[in-house]
């Protein structure tokens, strides 16, 4: 029992340190959707975008993003197809906090509203650059400006048809920091 107590304690104790040694990093705010070659008759789309980061080293940190973009067709407004993109991946520090890449990878879900409605998942990645302004000098708040590359994917049952639907998204978000002192490099 003495044992099995002491590994417990010794686990707990090294997973609060490396918790303690992440800076966490949240950001939420709109988007604006600009279709791509295959969503040619749609027109530019709107939504948001929820992103997260834990940064466990100076330059890399994972990261998860929730998004939802929805477009319209250019010539009938009944038509209308909406993305639901949720993804996991790395984030990488250029220059310090300010300059950053990301890259994921997970699931979309698609909703397709026309004369029937229709929604599936599928297979989506992303990839874009962004640009952080803090607020004050300790890092805590700041605006995010990023642009991403989306692709969704999935198959249609019932034609046993691929299909693919790709996307930029240009979003301004706003984000909290806390966690470890971040520090430059």
């Amino acid at each position: 029992m003495s044992r099995t107590l002491t590994l417990l304690i010794t686990l707990i104790f090294i997973q609060t340190s490396i918790i303690a040694q992440v800076t966490h990093s949240v950001n939420i705010g709109p988007s604006v959707g600009l279709p791509g070659k295959n969503l040619k008759a749609a027109k530019t789309g709107w939504g948001g975008e929820l992103d997260y980061t834990a940064k466990f080293a100076l330059p890399i940190g994972a990261h998860i993003h929730i998004g939802y973009t929805h477009f319209t067709n250019k010539n009938f407004t009944d038509e209308q197809l909406s993305f639901m993109p949720v993804r996991a991946g790395l984030t990488g520090f250029i220059f310090q906090d300010q300059i950053f890449v990301t890259a994921d990878a997970g699931i979309s879900f698609f909703h397709e509203k026309d004369h029937s409605d229709y929604s599936k998942s599928g297979f989506s990645y992303g990839f874009g650059a962004g640009y952080r302004v803090y607020f004050d000098p300790e890092k805590k708040p700041y605006l995010n400006v990023s642009v991403n590359f989306n692709s969704h994917n999935y198959k249609k049952i019932a034609t046993s048809q691929d299909y693919t639907y790709r996307w930029m998204n240009i979003a301004i978000a706003y984000g909290l920091t806390w966690g470890r002192k971040i520090q430059a490099k």
